[in-house]
């Protein structure tokens, strides 16, 4: 499995731990900069930076995690829209939004998904489902 991050992130967080950035390119060199300047206090925007590339809980450093320890699998259907999804996947996307949305304001999990699987599967998500594994099947 390809990674799933770059060595950006390895870079400026090695150079962090050292407090030697010498042998970062511009771009990296920036990233390292931003994210002193918000550990410093000198900056709050450079958040971003320090929240992406520093650090073991950084965004970039998860991600790393997640795929030495294989814990994130690719999508691995990349063929076109199957017919049933050319019919209800407009329906079906925005519900699933509506749906998250609800979960993330704080409705109950349990409730939330099983009401998702239930309208997936009136909108044709069983059908979908067989498409895209008879899709596979063919690869």
């Amino acid at each position: 499995m390809a990674p799933i991050y770059n060595d950006i992130s390895v870079k400026v967080t090695e150079a962090f731990e050292a407090k030697d950035p010498s042998g970062l390119n511009a771009e990296e060199k920036g990233y390292y900069d931003r994210s002193m300047a918000y550990i410093n206090q000198e900056d709050p925007t450079g958040y971003c930076s320090y929240g992406t590339f520093i650090g073991p809980d950084s965004g970039m450093q998860l991600a790393a995690k997640m795929s030495k320890e294989q814990l994130y699998q690719m999508d691995g259907y990349y063929g076109p829209n199957t017919d049933t999804m050319n019919d209800k996947w407009g329906n079906i996307t925005s519900k699933q939004k509506e749906i998250y949305t609800r979960i993330i304001m704080g409705n109950d999990l349990n409730t939330e998904w099983d009401s998702w699987i239930t309208f997936f599967e009136q909108q044709g998500g069983k059908d979908i489902t067989e498409e895209v594994n008879a899709w596979k099947a063919e690869q």
